[in-house]
């Protein structure tokens, strides 16, 4: 059980959020009457499901703005076009807007971010390149290290309560 866990931190889980400190900036642009803010959870985005944190801003008061239906598109270098996808609200952060897409097909991408306000509607574009996935060498043998640590701490344990039960 214990060594499981250093497996399901390097694989990820199905569900991350792009917002928070440790999210990097892919794109900030002014269209309209909107300021859009992009994150990405890593600086570098992988192939497969990608997860983007929109923050929409009012251009004149830079007050967020998190009422109006967001659409979010991506056009891929083959011409793969997942979307268009509703941006949502997660209750614990709803200042921003979420997104999933599938984007399989490595190389530059075009997202559309389509903002349907009361003044029309106004579309942001913005390149993304999607990259392979690479494992980290240092982060596995960081985990082996752990684990072969803990593995002898285990074992003791596991003595101490054996002979705990003999006594009895």
């Amino acid at each position: 059980m214990l060594a499981a866990v250093p497996l399901f931190w390097l694989w990820g889980s199905t569900t991350v959020s792009a917002n928070g400190f440790l999210a990097t900036e892919i794109y900030q642009g002014r269209q309209g009457p909107y300021v859009l803010t992009a994150r990405a959870i890593a600086p570098q985005v992988v192939r497969g499901n990608v997860h983007l944190s929109l923050v929409l801003q009012d251009a004149a008061t830079q007050r967020l703005v998190s009422s109006v239906p967001v659409l979010v598109q991506a056009r891929g270098p083959e011409g793969d076009m997942p979307g268009p996808v509703a941006a949502y609200h997660e209750l614990s952060t709803p200042q921003y807007y979420d997104v999933d897409l599938r984007m399989e097909t490595l190389g530059m991408w075009q997202v559309d971010v389509i903002v349907q306000g009361p003044e029309g509607e106004t579309q942001f574009t913005f390149p993304l390149q999607v990259e392979e996935p690479v494992v980290s060498w240092s982060a596995i043998s960081g985990m082996l290290v752990l684990v072969l640590l803990l593995l002898p701490l285990a074992f003791m344990g596991l003595r101490v309560l054996r002979r705990g039960k003999e006594k009895s």
